[in-house]
């Protein structure tokens, strides 16, 4: 024997869902709620400001990469300045 099919209410006779009317008051405490949250957020954020052993080694590699590649600048430079004078004042 199959199971017969769920019939559904008529309209107007099933749960009643009643939303709340968004009234000054709840708004303004909705954006009070939503801007103390954020502001929260940004002060536990603010202070994480302490590097890492990781952070800072990785620090500490860019800076000698910014190093070297200046340091090859210049030579490029003495270089291209000595090419330029006929192999004088090198």
């Amino acid at each position: 024997r199959r199971p017969r099919p769920r019939r559904l209410p008529p309209a107007g006779c099933g749960p009643i869902i009643k939303v709340p009317n968004m009234t000054l008051l709840t708004t303004k405490l909705t954006s009070r709620t939503a801007t103390a949250a954020l502001l929260t957020t940004l002060a536990v954020l603010a202070g994480c400001e302490k590097q890492g052993p990781a952070e800072a080694t990785g620090e500490a590699i860019d800076d000698a990469a910014r190093d070297a590649a200046e340091k090859l600048e210049d030579a490029g430079e003495r270089i291209q300045n000595c090419v330029d004078n006929d192999g004088k004042d090198c």
